[in-house]
């Protein structure tokens, strides 16, 4: 989980603080490398539903980008790993190209299923590739996301699976120059093709918690993505703010309604009127302790009066109406 790959991260510092990089960055890596990651759009799916994170479900959320960005960056800040970095600009890249507002924040969720099957917009048959691709950009694509003619992805909860279906995975990643270029000049092909394909449907709301996530990844840990991390989040919670100041005073997350008093405004009005301030009298203690129980004889000293059970019930459920 993030918390627990951060407390990892953190005891990066102590004297075991090697192995535990080690252990951290051998958990993402794998983590980066199977279909739990998008390899020709980028960003990450909502969870694997095997052990070794390879097939996926294909679901894809704005909260697990987010606090994904602020893991691989935290991980790169402590190993050097430029690869870890890599990851976060390609969940940045998916982010502001599928995921953005035209008017600034972001997008909720991407559904796993198109066209009724759960990942037929991400996965690949063979004979479509080949179809796309050069001999020799097909010859990098098999060798580095491990494609085969049968597939490796059966979608056992509809009745008739396709077949032949392949989720990418990274199964040999070091590859020679001309390999890397080849392999480039795929995913290019790739990316086309799919932009054409019908897209699992969309969850458009812009909760403001969710983009909180993502702008604070952002801006705390935008080592490698410095200007474009500061100017993407600048003008995502400007957008934000624009649009709540528009709207009026509630937030997407409280779910407040239109025609509710501001915040605390129904607290206030709900307060029973408070009566005098009353004096009250104190007896003077005696020996040694006496300064410590309370004033002298004749001091008096002012109390605010207790709401009454009634009052007190009154104001906790205009609080409550009013969040």
């Amino acid at each position: 989980t993030r918390r627990s790959s951060d407390l990892v991260l953190q005891g990066a510092k102590t004297a075991v603080g090697e192995e535990m990089i080690k252990m951290a960055g051998y958990t993402l890596r794998k983590m980066a490398e199977g279909g739990l990651q998008d390899h020709v759009g980028g960003g990450f799916h909502r969870y694997s539903v095997d052990e070794r994170w390879f097939v996926s479900h294909f679901e894809k959320m704005l909260y697990d980008q987010a606090q994904l960005v602020q893991l691989y960056l935290d991980a790169h800040l402590v190993s050097g790993r430029a690869d870890l970095a890599e990851v976060v600009r390609d969940v940045l890249r998916y982010v502001r190209r599928d995921m953005t507002h035209p008017d600034g924040g972001f997008y909720s969720a991407e559904d796993a299923d198109s066209e009724g099957h759960e990942g037929k917009f991400y996965c690949w048959t063979r004979s479509e590739l080949k179809s796309l691709l050069t001999p020799a950009e097909l010859a990098v694509v098999e060798l580095h996301y491990g494609i085969t003619e049968k597939g490796n992805f059966t979608d056992h909860s509809h009745p008739n699976p396709l077949g032949g279906q392949n989720v990418l995975s990274i199964v040999k990643p070091r590859l020679g120059p001309e390999e890397q270029r080849a392999l480039e000049s795929a995913r290019s092909k790739m990316i086309s093709v799919r932009s054409k394909r019908v897209r699992p449907h969309r969850d458009d709301k812009v909760l403001a918690s969710w983009n909180g996530l993502l702008i604070g990844a952002l801006l705390s840990r935008y080592a490698p993505q410095r200007q474009f991390s500061i100017q993407f989040s600048i003008a995502a919670a400007r957008a934000r703010l624009g649009s709540r100041r528009a709207a009026g005073p509630h937030l997407d997350d409280l779910h407040a309604r239109p025609h509710q008093p501001p915040l605390g405004q129904a607290a206030e009005e709900a307060r029973p009127p408070q009566r005098r301030l009353r004096p009250v009298r104190r007896r003077a203690g005696r020996g040694a302790g006496a300064a410590l129980r309370g004033p002298r004889r004749g001091a008096a000293r002012h109390v605010l009066p207790r709401p009454r059970p009634r009052a007190r019930r009154r104001l906790m459920l205009a609080s409550r109406a009013a969040w």
